[in-house]
């Protein structure tokens, strides 16, 4: 692909024309304020045009920066000549082939007029042969020639940009960077200054060292506002020529950012060129840069966008499970309310219960303590009554061989005893223990009485003898009657707790009856002997059984007062037991009803989101639309 503008002629043109042109302005203005010369202003213009060595020194510095310039600009001719079958070295070369030229130009015109210059005043015997002295003439050179190679710089780097858009540069790479650009108003103002100063300094002495008669230029001041105006220009053409240059790229930003502003179609693919290395040059590499980020977030976003709608797609189907279930919940939650405020009655009813028990508990042990002091009490009057039977029974021992039947039914029900006590105490451990005792209790009191009855009615039989006997059997007779008494009570208690001791009645029965066999062996025994002897050996006989029957009672009664006692703290263990289960069952109600106020507040919540997920879902749709605006 080749140019369709070739760009070298026109810069060659240049290299030509400007140096030419500070020749002439140079050489007329050194003319038209010399001392030495006494002609008129024309004639001393017109002498600029009278020396052919310095424009053949001209043409040799012009024919040397075309050189250079040719050469420094070879890789970019080469590159755009055949931009597809270069390599890679070759088109960074073309890149940078232009950042040295002005400094070049500049370095060259400088140089040159200033080794021509002192070759010139060497040649000479450093004499000023045109009347102009070597001080003069070098500033006239250097400030002109750094001026005028400045205009040059500039309208070369103007020519380029057409060339530097077709290398098609979007970034800015390591060592890009146009020092004569970034100085370029520096450099404007200090060569401006340099020849304004130069120039007016060498007017001001024309116009002082003038006689009056002498031709040429009359005025200072028309004089020095000329030449100032002239300088002014040509630093006012290349203040143009660079802000033209910076427009031109500042205009294709401009026309980049207006597409991606305004079309409704953006391609995000497409860069604005980069044509120098300046500050505008880094203001469009900084803009594709973001153009690349913007098209990256494009294409993120979009793959975000599908991804979304998938997501919100998926959420709201399961959005419509989570209602179900939620529903669900609600309603387990109100049957498990309902079953909480069942269960809390129940327990506290439990509760209520338990205290009552306990209570009962408590008079129970009261009582069988009472019987137990009461029991102990009988078993100091049997023991009183046992020995009288045995110093009574000391009297008659020479009929002791008729006893023999009545003490092998004594042993009998002794017997008979222990097989009810040994019932009772398996009915108790079966836990009908209390009301099984209660009961042998009363059968012994109700037993002790008969016998209490029978020994009075055998003491009155006996008159003087059974006297004393008579005291004996009507205090133990009292207190049978006492531990009925006590017995009835209780039974009332024992009754409350345990219903099933009914169970131990029958044991009962069978000792019953044992103890009316021995009454009728004693009855047997007393048609055998006579009322004293039958009294006597029945008396005796009961005595023993009551003893027995006392001690049985004694430790039953301690049994069940120890019974009593560990059911009493049982008792006072389930209490506390139910009272932290009602105060459970009051949190786990109030645990309920906060679940329950929570669950409401989900479902305003679930709500809340499900008009969220639609919100989002609306705004999804225009960010789509949105970015589909861009490709990428």
């Amino acid at each position: 692909m080749k140019l369709v503008k070739p760009f070298f002629g026109r810069i060659a043109a240049s290299l030509v024309l400007i140096p030419l042109l500070a020749l002439i302005l140079g050489e007329a203005f050194t003319h038209t304020f010399n001392l030495s010369l006494d002609v008129s202003l024309i004639d001393r213009i017109l002498l600029t045009f009278q020396k052919p060595l310095i424009f053949v020194l001209v043409a040799v510095i012009e024919v040397l920066m075309i050189v250079v310039a040719r050469r420094m600009l070879a890789p970019l001719t080469q590159w755009l000549q055949n931009p597809d079958g270069q390599h890679s070295g070759l088109y960074e070369k073309a890149r940078k082939s232009a950042l040295g030229l002005p400094w070049a130009l500049i370095a060259i015109t400088t140089g040159f007029w200033t080794v021509g210059t002192l070759v010139f005043f060497a040649l000479n015997g450093w004499k000023a042969p045109g009347g102009t002295s070597l001080g003069w003439v070098l500033a006239f050179k250097i400030t002109e020639g750094f001026l005028f190679a400045t205009l040059n710089a500039n309208l070369i780097n103007l020519m380029l940009l057409e060339p530097k858009r077709a290398l098609n540069m979007q970034k800015l790479r390591d060592g890009e960077r146009d020092t004569f650009l970034l100085t370029r108003d520096f450099i404007t103002v200090l060569g401006s200054g340099l020849a304004l100063v130069v120039h007016l300094a060498y007017v001001a002495e024309y116009f002082i060292g003038r006689s009056p008669e002498q031709q040429g230029p009359q005025g200072l001041l028309l004089s020095s506002l000329f030449v100032g105006l002239v300088i002014v220009g040509i630093t006012l053409i290349i203040i143009v020529l660079a802000r033209r240059e910076r427009e031109i790229q500042a205009n294709l930003l401009k026309t980049r950012i207006t597409e991606l502003s305004s079309r409704k179609d953006v391609d995000l693919s497409q860069k604005t060129a980069v044509l120098n290395f300046d500050e505008v040059g880094m203001l469009a590499d900084v803009f594709n840069t973001y153009t690349d980020t913007l098209g990256a977030m494009v294409t993120d976003i979009r793959q975000s966008t599908s991804t979304l709608k998938k997501s919100y797609s998926g959420l709201a189907s399961g959005m419509g499970n989570v209602e179900s279930v939620m529903r669900g919940m609600t309603e387990s939650l109100s049957h498990l309310m309902a079953q909480a405020e069942g269960e809390t009655q129940s327990v506290h009813s439990a509760h209520r219960s338990i205290e009552a028990i306990g209570e009962n508990l408590e008079t129970l042990n009261t009582s069988l303590q009472s019987q137990a002091a009461m029991i102990e009490q009988s078993g100091a009057g049997i023991e009183q009554m046992v020995s009288n039977i045995r110093s009574v029974t000391a009297n008659i021992e020479q009929v002791e061989s008729r006893y023999t039947e009545l003490t092998l039914a004594a042993e009998s029900g002794k017997n008979r005893i222990n097989e009810a006590n040994g019932d009772i105490l398996k009915v108790a451990q079966m836990s009908t223990l209390l009301l099984d005792t209660n009961k042998v209790i009363s059968g012994i009191a109700a037993q002790t009485s008969l016998l209490a009855m029978n020994a009075a009615i055998e003491a009155a039989h006996a008159g003087t003898y059974g006297a004393g006997f008579s005291v004996v059997a009507d205090e133990i007779r009292k207190l049978a009657d006492k531990s009925s008494q006590q017995s009835k009570e209780v039974g009332a208690q024992l009754k409350k707790i345990k219903s099933s001791i009914d169970g131990a009645v029958g044991a009962s029965g069978e000792v019953s009856k044992g103890f009316s066999s021995v009454a009728e062996l004693i009855r047997v025994v007393n048609r055998f002997e006579d009322e004293i002897r039958s009294a006597m050996v029945e008396q005796s006989t009961g005595s023993k059984e009551v003893v027995d029957a006392l001690a049985a009672m004694h430790g039953i009664t301690g049994t069940v007062n120890n019974g009593a006692r560990k059911i009493s703290e049982e008792a006072g263990t389930l209490r506390a037991g139910m009272g932290a289960l009602n105060e459970l069952s009051l949190k786990t109600k109030m645990e309920l009803e906060r679940v329950t106020g929570d669950m409401e507040q989900l479902n305003k919540a679930y709500q809340s989101i499900g008009q969220m997920i639609q919100d989002n879902a609306l705004a999804l749709e225009k960010v789509d639309s949105q970015v589909a605006k861009f490709r990428v």
